[in-house]
Protein backbone atom coordinates (compact mmCIF):
# COMPACT_ATOMS: atom_id res chain seq x y z
CA UNK A 1 0.00 0.00 0.00
CA UNK A 2 3.02 2.28 0.78
CA UNK A 3 3.99 1.55 -2.72
CA UNK A 4 1.10 2.49 -3.98
CA UNK A 5 0.73 5.99 -2.71
CA UNK A 6 4.02 6.87 -3.38
CA UNK A 7 3.38 6.00 -6.75
CA UNK A 8 0.02 7.78 -6.50
CA UNK A 9 1.86 11.14 -4.72
CA UNK A 10 4.44 10.52 -7.71
CA UNK A 11 2.04 10.56 -10.63
CA UNK A 12 0.00 13.43 -9.58
CA UNK A 13 3.24 15.68 -9.12
CA UNK A 14 4.36 14.74 -12.39
CA UNK A 15 0.87 15.74 -13.54
CA UNK A 16 0.96 19.18 -11.93
CA UNK A 17 4.42 19.76 -13.33
CA UNK A 18 2.99 19.00 -16.62
CA UNK A 19 -0.43 21.49 -16.56
CA UNK A 20 2.21 24.24 -15.03
CA UNK A 21 4.26 23.88 -17.97
CA UNK A 22 1.48 23.76 -20.48
CA UNK A 23 -0.20 26.98 -18.69
CA UNK A 24 2.77 28.68 -18.87
CA UNK A 25 3.13 28.48 -22.45
CA UNK A 26 -0.08 30.38 -23.01
CA UNK A 27 0.99 33.66 -21.01
CA UNK A 28 3.60 36.46 -21.56
CA UNK A 29 3.64 39.86 -20.24
CA UNK A 30 5.25 43.37 -21.62
CA UNK A 31 6.41 46.09 -20.31
CA UNK A 32 4.52 49.17 -21.02
CA UNK A 33 7.38 52.44 -20.96
CA UNK A 34 6.83 56.13 -21.36
CA UNK A 35 8.52 59.56 -20.67
CA UNK A 36 6.60 62.66 -19.15
CA UNK A 37 6.91 65.80 -20.85
CA UNK A 38 10.24 67.68 -19.59
CA UNK A 39 11.03 71.00 -21.47
CA UNK A 40 12.19 73.68 -19.57
CA UNK A 41 11.80 77.00 -21.21
CA UNK A 42 10.90 80.83 -19.95
CA UNK A 43 9.72 83.65 -21.68
CA UNK A 44 10.61 87.61 -20.74
CA UNK A 45 8.45 90.18 -22.27
CA UNK A 46 10.99 92.16 -23.34
CA UNK A 47 14.48 91.69 -24.27
CA UNK A 48 15.51 95.07 -23.73
CA UNK A 49 15.08 97.66 -20.48
CA UNK A 50 17.43 101.08 -20.58
CA UNK A 51 17.92 102.86 -17.44
CA UNK A 52 18.92 105.97 -19.25
CA UNK A 53 21.71 108.22 -18.52
CA UNK A 54 22.73 107.43 -15.01
CA UNK A 55 24.62 109.14 -12.11
CA UNK A 56 27.55 107.79 -10.28
CA UNK A 57 27.18 106.76 -6.69
CA UNK A 58 23.32 106.00 -7.71
CA UNK A 59 20.58 103.70 -6.94
CA UNK A 60 17.89 103.26 -9.86
CA UNK A 61 14.65 100.92 -10.21
CA UNK A 62 13.08 99.53 -12.61
CA UNK A 63 9.74 100.90 -12.14
CA UNK A 64 9.09 102.34 -15.69
CA UNK A 65 8.71 99.24 -17.67
CA UNK A 66 6.60 95.62 -16.38
CA UNK A 67 9.03 93.09 -17.01
CA UNK A 68 7.58 89.27 -16.86
CA UNK A 69 9.01 86.06 -16.72
CA UNK A 70 6.76 83.38 -17.83
CA UNK A 71 7.06 79.45 -17.58
CA UNK A 72 6.85 78.73 -20.73
CA UNK A 73 7.99 75.17 -20.50
CA UNK A 74 5.61 71.56 -19.83
CA UNK A 75 6.78 71.15 -16.28
CA UNK A 76 7.38 73.22 -13.21
CA UNK A 77 10.79 74.28 -12.57
CA UNK A 78 13.17 76.01 -10.47
CA UNK A 79 14.89 79.53 -12.23
CA UNK A 80 18.54 80.95 -11.52
CA UNK A 81 19.76 83.81 -13.23
CA UNK A 82 22.96 85.07 -14.51
CA UNK A 83 24.73 88.47 -15.23
CA UNK A 84 27.18 88.96 -18.31
CA UNK A 85 29.92 91.50 -18.32
CA UNK A 86 30.38 93.75 -21.05
CA UNK A 87 33.47 92.78 -23.15
CA UNK A 88 34.87 96.52 -22.09
CA UNK A 89 34.07 98.68 -19.21
CA UNK A 90 31.91 98.28 -16.45
CA UNK A 91 32.00 95.12 -13.85
CA UNK A 92 29.49 93.54 -11.95
CA UNK A 93 30.17 92.93 -8.57
CA UNK A 94 28.95 92.25 -5.07
CA UNK A 95 29.45 96.54 -3.90
CA UNK A 96 29.52 99.59 -6.37
CA UNK A 97 32.88 100.35 -6.72
CA UNK A 98 35.29 102.32 -9.40
CA UNK A 99 33.64 100.51 -12.45
CA UNK A 100 31.65 98.16 -11.00
CA UNK A 101 28.42 98.37 -10.40
CA UNK A 102 26.11 96.58 -8.47
CA UNK A 103 22.81 94.57 -9.83
CA UNK A 104 19.98 93.16 -7.54
CA UNK A 105 17.03 91.24 -8.47
CA UNK A 106 13.74 90.90 -6.93
CA UNK A 107 10.68 88.88 -8.34
CA UNK A 108 6.34 89.36 -7.47
CA UNK A 109 3.52 87.94 -8.16
CA UNK A 110 2.38 89.84 -11.40
CA UNK A 111 0.46 92.56 -9.49
CA UNK A 112 2.51 95.27 -8.10
CA UNK A 113 2.42 95.47 -4.21
CA UNK A 114 0.73 97.73 -1.74
CA UNK A 115 4.59 98.36 -0.28
CA UNK A 116 5.17 99.35 -4.13
CA UNK A 117 8.87 98.73 -5.56
CA UNK A 118 10.10 101.78 -3.96
CA UNK A 119 8.97 100.37 -0.04
CA UNK A 120 11.48 97.13 -0.77
CA UNK A 121 14.34 96.42 1.37
CA UNK A 122 15.83 95.31 -1.63
CA UNK A 123 18.44 93.23 1.50
CA UNK A 124 19.27 89.85 1.56
CA UNK A 125 16.39 88.42 2.53
CA UNK A 126 14.65 89.53 -0.90
CA UNK A 127 16.72 90.24 -3.54
CA UNK A 128 19.47 88.10 -5.13
CA UNK A 129 22.93 90.04 -6.26
CA UNK A 130 23.64 89.59 -10.06
CA UNK A 131 27.10 88.65 -10.60
CA UNK A 132 28.38 86.19 -13.14
CA UNK A 133 27.18 83.06 -11.24
CA UNK A 134 23.80 81.76 -11.14
CA UNK A 135 21.88 82.22 -8.77
CA UNK A 136 18.32 80.91 -7.50
CA UNK A 137 15.41 83.14 -7.56
CA UNK A 138 14.10 82.08 -4.10
CA UNK A 139 13.75 86.06 -3.10
CA UNK A 140 10.57 87.90 -3.39
CA UNK A 141 9.80 91.11 -1.78
CA UNK A 142 6.13 90.59 -2.50
CA UNK A 143 4.40 90.33 1.30
CA UNK A 144 1.18 89.96 0.26
CA UNK A 145 2.54 87.16 -1.63
CA UNK A 146 5.30 85.67 -0.87
CA UNK A 147 5.34 83.06 -2.39
CA UNK A 148 5.98 84.35 -5.62
CA UNK A 149 9.61 83.30 -6.11
CA UNK A 150 11.55 81.60 -8.86
CA UNK A 151 10.95 77.82 -7.11
CA UNK A 152 8.86 75.72 -8.38
CA UNK A 153 7.18 78.00 -10.96
CA UNK A 154 4.63 75.97 -12.81
CA UNK A 155 3.97 75.41 -16.19
CA UNK A 156 2.80 78.99 -17.36
CA UNK A 157 3.32 80.67 -14.08
CA UNK A 158 4.39 84.49 -14.55
CA UNK A 159 6.16 86.43 -12.15
CA UNK A 160 7.33 90.14 -12.60
CA UNK A 161 10.89 90.60 -12.41
CA UNK A 162 12.47 93.96 -10.82
CA UNK A 163 16.07 95.27 -10.87
CA UNK A 164 17.92 97.74 -8.47
CA UNK A 165 20.93 99.52 -10.05
CA UNK A 166 23.80 100.92 -7.80
CA UNK A 167 26.06 102.75 -10.20
CA UNK A 168 30.22 103.12 -9.45
CA UNK A 169 31.40 105.44 -7.36
CA UNK A 170 34.12 106.40 -9.70
CA UNK A 171 34.51 105.50 -13.75
CA UNK A 172 37.09 105.62 -16.23
CA UNK A 173 34.25 104.82 -18.98
CA UNK A 174 32.49 107.12 -21.37
CA UNK A 175 30.56 104.87 -23.39
CA UNK A 176 26.90 103.47 -22.82
CA UNK A 177 27.53 100.23 -21.04
CA UNK A 178 25.40 96.98 -21.76
CA UNK A 179 24.98 93.92 -19.61
CA UNK A 180 23.39 90.94 -20.13
CA UNK A 181 21.09 89.18 -18.01
CA UNK A 182 20.43 85.45 -18.49
CA UNK A 183 17.38 83.57 -16.51
CA UNK A 184 17.30 79.82 -17.01
CA UNK A 185 14.52 77.41 -16.22
CA UNK A 186 16.07 74.24 -14.30
CA UNK A 187 14.85 70.98 -13.28
CA UNK A 188 13.27 72.08 -9.53
CA UNK A 189 15.35 71.13 -6.42
CA UNK A 190 18.60 72.06 -9.34
CA UNK A 191 21.56 72.66 -7.14
CA UNK A 192 22.57 76.17 -7.42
Amino acid sequence: MKHVKKALALALAIGLLGAGAALADNQDSITIRMSPPTDYAISLSTDDFNFGEVELAETYLSTDTTITVTNTGSVSADWGIAGQNPAEGWELGETPDEDTIRLRVMLSSTTTPESGIEGASWGEDDSVIIAEVTRALDKSFDTEHNEYNGLNVGADGERRIWFQLETPTQTTVTEEQDFSVTVEAFAVEHAF
